[in-house]
């Protein structure tokens, strides 16, 4: 059964102000990012270790491909029993 995946809303703004100036490069990968969170988060990050304070599930750190000259980004997510939160992106620097 796939997981459901869930952008909150600091992921979603992020990843909406990036397609607004890099189409349909960062849509393909926002797309390719569900698909494959959505089988198997399990793959793509690395764990991170569990901090105080942390809601529960398992954190994770995904880092992109390079997207032409758009530099490579990390994505933090978390999976629980039945989803995938998309948390934020990160290493951006435009």
């Amino acid at each position: 059964m796939p997981y459901q995946v869930v952008e909150t809303v600091k992921f979603r703004a992020k990843i909406e102000n990036l397609e607004k100036n890099f189409l349909p490069r960062i849509a393909d990968f926002r797309k390719g990012l569900h698909i494959t969170l959505s089988n198997d988060p399990f793959t793509w990050g690395k764990p991170i270790p569990k901090k105080p304070g942390q809601k529960y599930g398992f954190y994770f750190v995904g880092s992109s491909d390079k997207i032409g000259k758009f530099p490579s980004f990390d994505v933090v997510y978390r999976v629980d029993d039945d989803t995938v939160y998309l948390i934020d992106m990160r290493g951006l620097r435009l």
